[in-house]
C-alpha cells in the first residue's frame, strides 16, 4: 500500500506495519516515525511509503550497519564505501528488534534525566552542556543549584559521566521486563458451557428467588431469569426484564453463567540472595551492559562516519543537481525571450505591412531573404539544429536524439582536442554514421561544415592547417543541449 502525506500514513498503518519510505529507503517502524518522515518533506513533497513484511530478507554490514535490500543494493554500497567489507544475512524482523533496542535504550535515558529538576536540566543545556552529564552533575549536588550542578560539571570530565549510570540501567532494564511480565494477557480457559446446563450453585444462592419466580411465571426459563436477576444485582423485575431485552438475540443467552474464577495462590517469597551472592550478580550484570555499551559505541562511532560520508555525497549530489536545475531555467528564460523577441518582431512587421498598404494601396513588395551562409557561425549553428528539431521531432523524435547526442560527442572532442587528427576526421561510411546520424538527412553534414568540417566522400574531415574554432564548438554544444531537454 501507499501513502503519501502524515494524515494518509496514520490512517494507513496499523500498529504492526513496517514502511519503508520509496524515496529514501528509510524503515519505519512507527505511525509517529512515519508521520515525521513525511512531514519532514515539506507540504507536497512528501514520499510514497511501501509496506515490508517482517520476513523480508536484508544484508546488514558489520562495520557501518548499513542495511541493503537487495545484492544490488549491497554491491552498489561496497564500491561506494571501502569498508563495507563483511555482510550478514538478516530479516527485516532483525532490525525491527534493534530498533526496539534502540528506543528501549533512549526510553532508560530519559528515565535518568527525569530524576533531577528539569528547570535546572533545561538551564544547563542553554549553556551547552550534555545532558546526561549534566544530569550526573545536579544528582551529585543533590539538586541544589545549576550554578554548583555547573561547576561540578566543568571539573569533572570522566567518560562514565557520559553514559547512564550502569546501576540505573540494570534497574530499569529489570524494571522493564517485570513490567512486560506482568502486562502479558493470561491464557484464556476453554468455554465448556452448553444448552441445558444450570447455573453454578454459588451464583444462584446469591439470588432473590422470588424475583426469579416472578420473571418464571412472566413466561422467561429459569436460565435467562437467574441470569437477568444475576446481571442487574438483585436491582427488581423491571430491570431484569429490561435486561432480557436487550440480550435476547445474545449467542451465549441460552448458556449458564461462567463459573466465577477461584483466588489465585499466592506467589512463593522469593529467595534472598546473600550479600557475597547479590555483589557477585551486580559484578556480572554490570560487566555485561559494559560490553554492551563499548560495542555500542564503537559501532556509533562508525555509524557517524558513515553518516559522514553519506551526507558529504548528498550535499554534492544536492549542489549538483541544483546547478543543472538552474541551467535549465536559464535555458527556458531565454527561449521565452527569444519567443517573445519573435512575436513582437511580428507585430512591429505586421504594423508596417498595415501601413503601408494604407499609404500605397497595395502589398509591400517582398523582404530579401537572407542566406544562411551570410549568417554568424553562431547563427548558422542555431539554425541547423532547430531545422532538424523541427523536421524530426514529431516524425523521429528518437533517431533525432540519437543523432544530436552523437554530433555532440564529434563536436566536443574537436573542440577538447584541437590537434588530435583522429577528432579532426570523422568516417561517413562506418557504423556509427549510418546507425546513429545517417536516418537524420538533413542537417548534420550542414552543421558539421559550420564547424570547418569538409565532406571529402567517406568522412567529414578539417583541413590539416585548419584552426578548429572553439567558440562556434561550444555555440553549436550549447544549441543541442538546450533541444535535448526540450525534447
Amino acid at each position: 500500500g501507499e501513502a503519501k502525506d502524515p494524515e494518509r500514513v496514520s490512517r494507513a498503518m496499523s500498529k504492526d506495519m513496517i514502511l519503508r519510505c520509496d524515496k529514501t529507503g528509510k524503515l519505519l517502524f512507527s505511525t509517529k516515525e512515519a508521520e515525521e518522515h513525511a512531514e519532514a518533506f515539506g507540504l507536497g513533497q512528501a514520499p510514497s511509503f511501501s509496506e515490508v513484511s517482517v520476513e523480508e530478507k536484508v544484508w546488514v554490514c558489520t562495520e557501518t550497519k548499513k542495511a541493503c535490500f537487495s545484492v544490488e543494493e549491497m554491491e552498489k554500497y561496497k564500491r561506494r564505501d571501502p569498508e563495507a567489507k563483511t555482510w550478514e544475512e538478516k530479516t527485516v524482523a532483525y532490525l525491527q528488534e534493534q530498533n526496539k533496542l534502540r528506543l528501549q535504550r533512549l526510553e532508560i535515558k530519559n528515565q535518568f534525566m527525569m530524576t533531577v529538576n528539569q528547570k535546572m536540566l533545561n538551564a544547563m543545556e542553554v549553556k551547552g552542556c550534555d545532558l546526561v552529564k549534566a544530569t550526573h552533575a545536579l544528582r551529585a549536588v543533590g539538586n541544589s543549584s545549576s550554578a554548583d550542578a555547573l561547576k561540578w560539571y566543568e571539573s569533572n570530565d570522566a567518560p562514565e559521566y557520559y553514559r547512564v549510570p550502569e546501576e540505573f540501567e540494570a534497574v530499569a532494564y529489570q524494571a522493564a521486563a517485570e513490567a512486560v511480565e506482568a502486562a502479558a494477557p493470561a491464557p484464556e480457559e476453554p468455554d465448556e458451557r452448553k444448552p441445558g446446563d444450570p447455573n453454578p450453585e454459588e451464583i444462584v444462592a446469591n439470588l432473590k428467588m422470588e424475583m426469579v419466580e416472578e420473571l418464571v411465571a412472566m413466561g422467561f426459563s429459569k436460565l435467562r431469569a437467574e441470569k437477568a436477576v444475576h446481571y442487574t444485582d438483585n436491582n427488581g423485575v423491571d430491570h431484569a426484564v429490561n435486561w432480557l431485552s436487550e440480550h435476547e438475540n445474545d449467542a451465549d443467552i441460552d448458556l449458564p453463567i461462567k463459573k466465577p474464577k477461584p483466588a489465585p495462590p499466592p506467589e512463593p517469597a522469593k529467595p534472598k540472595l546473600s550479600p557475597e551472592e547479590a555483589a557477585a550478580k551486580a559484578a556480572e550484570l554490570q560487566k555485561q551492559l559494559r560490553e554492551k555499551r563499548e560495542k555500542e559505541e564503537r559501532e556509533a562511532e562508525l555509524l557517524r562516519e558513515k553518516n559522514r560520508i553519506e551526507g558529504t555525497r548528498l550535499a554534492l549530489e544536492t549542489a549538483k543537481r541544483l546547478e543543472e536545475e538552474e541551467k535549465l531555467r536559464i535555458a527556458q528564460q531565454r527561449e521565452r525571450e527569444k519567443r517573445e523577441h519573435e512575436k513582437h518582431k511580428a507585430e512591429v512587421r505586421e504594423k508596417l505591412r498595415q501601413d503601408y498598404i494604407e499609404r500605397f494601396g497595395c502589398e509591400p513588395p517582398p523582404e530579401p531573404e537572407e542566406k544562411v551562409e551570410e549568417k554568424s557561425k553562431k547563427d548558422q549553428a542555431a539554425f541547423w539544429v532547430g531545422k532538424m528539431k523541427k523536421d524530426y521531432k514529431d516524425s523521429n523524435r528518437a533517431g533525432l536524439e540519437t543523432c544530436l547526442k552523437t554530433l555532440r560527442i564529434y563536436i566536443e572532442n574537436v573542440m577538447n582536442n584541437p590537434n588530435e587528427p583522429k577528432y579532426r576526421k570523422v568516417p561517413t561510411t562506418g557504423k556509427a554514421w549510418t546507425n546513429r546520424i545517417a536516418p537524420i538527412a538533413e542537417g548534420p553534414k550542414d552543421l558539421m561544415k559550420v564547424l570547418d568540417f569538409q565532406d571529402v566522400g567517406d568522412a567529414m574531415a578539417i583541413e590539416e592547417n585548419k584552426v578548429v574554432d572553439g567558440f562556434a564548438c561550444g555555440q553549436a554544444i550549447k544549441f543541442i543541449d538546450l533541444v535535448l531537454r526540450q525534447l
